[in-house]
């Protein structure tokens, strides 16, 4: 909770930005004198109440930050009251300065103390939440896409290992190959010592050849990594059951009457504040009601966001309804002053209260699927690369016995048997015999690549 609360969302600009329509609204009820159109001057005071409360926070946030990345929780709590100080002096200052009002500084700093204390810290929280769940179901999304792609190629290793190799001598060692074995086969009767030597060479180089494809098997090309998801919908962060009803339900009630009773009581007196407590009562039942109800007997098919979107609608239609028709208040134009903000406050609360809840205790249990996902994805990473060397190992076997030992037989008789003080009728000897086994490596090598890998293993090579 001290990293949300004190975390980058406590000072950012953009929740500064989001209250911004709120505060103007509570503002302009500070202000409020019944039976008179609100003055230009209000609005004034408002954005620069915003203005002082902007400084102070993300201002302020920011030249702190530069020691603390993570505000302490007392800090921030700090930073917040005298925020609600600063729009109390600021609001005083332009009511007496430009309405030629009383400063009433009392008065607001206790509305801004409460509105501040109610609101502040459950809005932070929730985004902070939503936040991070977002990206927890995010980087899950990437280690299962990661897993499922790891176990298909665990299962096919073998066959894409040996298809890599087939393909590598196919491409770089069968033509050089066969195009020897032509040379040879034309010349092998009139060849020079001198040009023997050559051959020998060529040779070795197909030998070497075949040796640095099979070694290349234990580095395979990694198939194109699985693209990143994009970043959850937040239909999906929030699709969660309500979690406590009730509970949320009243402490929902609780800030919309710290936002609303003390200006209400101020400018309107005991009719208002009581029809404001009923309600504000009416809204707490359908806020619990709705959710419980549907958690209890839930839709076949209906999200489980769509229950506190249902009772946040509820709540604010019943609120409105017994605001504007019950006639506790008998002036109904109070009722309608007040409608705006009890509106926004309920359905404000409903979403950032339920998610600060909801969304809070299901982040601990999406980041112990992740933490878990994310050994097990190591695990496997660690198999697949035994598997591979494994597999490396066994084609390396085979390769190195029929075709490489035949390879080399032709190198060695080449240079022992075909120098350049050697007698035709003897080289032409020593070039019949590594033709046929040129010949004889091909057919291996092409017994490599038509059959499977194991079959390999039964041909041996010869001596020269």
């Amino acid at each position: 909770m001290s990293e949300a609360l004190g975390g980058r969302w406590a000072t950012h600009p953009l929740v500064w930005l989001l209250m911004l329509p709120a505060a103007t609204m509570l503002v302009v009820l500070q202000e409020l004198e019944p039976g008179t159109p609100t003055p230009a001057w209000v609005l004034v005071s408002a954005l620069a109440q915003h203005l002082v409360d902007g400084a102070v926070v993300v201002g302020g946030g920011a030249l702190i930050r530069r020691r603390h990345p993570v505000l302490p929780v007392p800090v921030i709590a700090g930073l917040w009251l005298l925020a609600a100080f600063g729009r109390s002096v600021t609001g005083a200052a332009v009511a007496v300065a430009a309405g030629g009002r009383d400063p009433e500084l009392l008065f607001r700093l206790l509305s801004w103390s409460l509105t501040s204390a109610a609101w502040v810290p459950v809005t932070v929280y929730a985004i902070a939440v939503i936040v991070k769940r977002r990206a927890t179901l995010g980087e899950l999304d990437v280690i299962e896409q990661r897993l499922r792609a790891l176990r298909e190629r665990e299962l096919r290793t073998s066959e894409t290992t040996r298809a890599y190799l087939v393909s590598s001598l196919s491409e770089t060692v069968v033509p050089v190959l066969d195009a020897l074995q032509t040379t040879l086969a034309a010349t092998r009767h009139s060849m020079s010592g001198a040009a023997a030597a050559e051959m020998s060479l060529r040779i070795s180089q197909v030998h070497d050849r075949v040796l640095t494809v099979v070694d290349s098997v234990g580095s395979l090309p990694e198939p194109e990594e699985a693209v990143a998801p994009r970043p959850p919908r937040l239909s999906r962060v929030v699709d969660l059951r309500p979690d406590r009803p009730w509970s949320t339900a009243l402490l929902i009630g609780l800030s919309t009457l710290a936002l609303l009773l003390p200006p209400a009581a101020a400018a309107y007196g005991a009719p208002s504040t009581i029809e404001l407590l009923v309600a504000t009562a009416a809204a707490v039942l359908a806020l619990g009601a709705i959710p419980a109800a549907l958690e209890r007997w839930p839709i076949p098919g209906v999200p489980a966001y769509i229950a506190t979107l249902v009772g946040g609608v509820a709540s604010v239609l019943l609120a409105l309804l017994v605001m504007l028709t019950s006639g506790i208040d008998s002036i109904t134009s109070h009722g309608l002053q007040l409608a705006p903000l009890l509106a926004f406050s309920l359905g404000g609360g409903n979403v950032m209260i339920r998610s600060a809840i909801a969304v809070s205790n299901a982040n601990d249990a999406a980041e112990s699927v992740r933490a878990y996902r994310g050994r097990e994805l190591e695990a496997l990473e660690v198999r697949y690369l035994a598997v591979v060397a494994q597999e490396r190992e066994r084609l390396a076997q085979i390769m190195h016995g029929p075709v490489q030992g035949r390879l080399a037989a032709c190198v060695m008789a080449l240079n022992f048997h075909a120098g350049p003080d050697a007698e035709p009728g003897e080289v032409a000897a020593i070039a019949e015999r590594v033709l046929d086994h040129l010949s004889a490596a091909s057919s291996d090598l092409g017994m490599l690549i038509s059959r499977p890998a194991s079959s390999g293993s039964s041909v041996s090579a010869p001596e020269v």
